[in-house]
């Protein structure tokens, strides 16, 4: 069944307050929270009165269901149980939508566009903050978020990865007006990154995209793949200024460099800076994600009731939690569905998020672009929820975009739209 106008306009509404919440929180008195929630509970209850068949992962969903309400009983944290609870079913249940319904060529090209203005908007958003005012705010991530920075990270590393996979395998489809989007879109999330001070892109993606670019060779001919390759490293290297720039002044990094070094010295001082970030101090207390998932799972291995149950919901935050576990902070998503939930929680949660990647039904998998593109997501969320950040499972400025992906990759209300989108892209004039 065809998303109705009702859900549509309910899913825009609900992809808008996502994507500018931090605009609304910083310069309003609106409580965009529950409004953001309201919408996407309206849209949650439009669109799934209208299903008739379950997608995969319903028992997988159950099981963590059921096992969150028993672990958070045990450890008395119920109402920090459910106040989790309700991003993880969002994400369940916004992705049961989307597998159901199929979008029309035209429909699902406007959610696309939409998508990109959001994307680009964050851009502009960073741009003024970082450039115009001149303040760098960890906390503030384009216009989505005033209070999580670790989002700064995550989402340019998705959207750069998504990008990437289109533009190595894809770029032959392109006009040249889809060619000026990627490069507004890759600006505009590393214009997030740089305003809110985050370190880890510097590295991140440039792996990311070598990661991929090697991979993407088994999927095209080597002479295009030999083309391509030529443009990423002119790219490259004209960016090496602004890349050193932007290095030298971030938060952190800038303050152990006296303004003389070369490039490859600060280089040097980023990399030493950010072993030394993860590193743990002398009294072993953890001071980083490294090390704070080292000393967590040290800790909860050798405690059965911690390991099976956890700690409880919203203990990562307890400063009784931080000293009996010996960190200071470096929470990533595994270590904190540890702690709330035990080893079978978190081990539910990884499942989930395979099969919303993974499973499909009757699909082509040897789809050169569907394959990597899985991979791609794959790689984002392993780096993100197990050594980065909760991102995926805290709030929804991973998901919406990222379970629109998944199905429109691996769903097969989905086909007509996979089969022919590139095509239709190629014809419109």
């Amino acid at each position: 069944m065809s998303i109705n106008k009702l859900n549509i306009n309910l899913l825009f509404l609900s992809l808008f307050f996502v994507y500018t919440q931090g605009f609304w929180e910083r310069f309003t008195f609106l409580p965009v929270q529950y409004i953001l929630e309201g919408f996407i509970i309206l849209f949650i209850l439009t669109g799934i009165r209208q299903i008739k068949s379950n997608p995969p992962g319903l028992l997988i969903f159950f099981l963590f269901s059921l096992f969150l309400i028993f672990s958070s009983f045990s450890t008395g944290t119920v109402v920090n149980a459910f106040r989790f609870y309700r991003f993880v079913f969002y994400t369940y249940f916004i992705y049961l939508i989307f597998w159901n319904k199929y979008f029309t060529i035209i429909g699902f090209n406007k959610l696309l566009r939409f998508i990109v203005f959001l994307v680009i908007l964050q851009g502009f958003g960073s741009f003024y903050q970082s450039i115009i005012i001149g303040q760098k705010v960890e906390g503030y991530v384009g216009l989505m978020s005033s209070l999580g920075g670790t989002t700064a990270t995550a989402f340019p590393l998705m959207i750069i990865a998504i990008v990437s996979v289109v533009y190595l395998l894809k770029n032959r489809y392109f006009k040249t007006k889809w060619t000026y989007y990627l490069v507004f879109i890759v600006i505009s999330v590393l214009l997030v990154g740089y305003s809110s001070g985050k370190r880890s892109i510097y590295f991140t993606i440039p792996a990311l995209i070598m990661i991929l670019v090697l991979i993407s060779k088994n999927y095209i001919s080597y002479f295009r793949w030999q083309k391509i390759i030529f443009k990423m490293i002119a790219v490259f290297v004209l960016m090496i200024p602004l890349y050193f720039y932007a290095l030298k002044n971030t938060i952190g990094i800038k303050y152990l460099l006296s303004g003389k070094e070369s490039n490859i010295e600060i280089l040097k001082t980023s990399v030493k800076y950010a072993k030394d970030y993860e590193s743990i101090d002398y009294n072993s207390i953890a001071s980083g994600r490294a090390g704070a998932t080292t000393q967590i799972l040290n800790k909860v291995f050798t405690n059965n009731n911690y390991l099976f149950f956890g700690i409880g919901y919203g203990s990562h935050d307890l400063d009784q939690t931080k000293k009996e576990l010996n960190y200071l902070y470096g929470i990533t998503g595994f270590t904190r569905d540890l702690l709330s939930g035990g080893i079978i929680l978190a081990i539910l949660t990884v499942f989930l998020f395979y099969i919303f990647i993974f499973k499909n039904k009757g699909i082509n998998n040897t789809n050169g672009f569907f394959r990597l593109t899985r991979l791609s997501l794959l790689l984002v969320f392993i780096y993100v929820h197990f050594a980065y950040s909760s991102d995926f499972i805290v709030s929804l400025k991973m998901n919406m975009i990222f379970l629109i992906l998944v199905c429109f990759l691996n769903s097969p209300k989905h086909h007509y739209l996979r089969e022919n989108y590139s095509r239709y892209l190629t014809q419109k004039k």
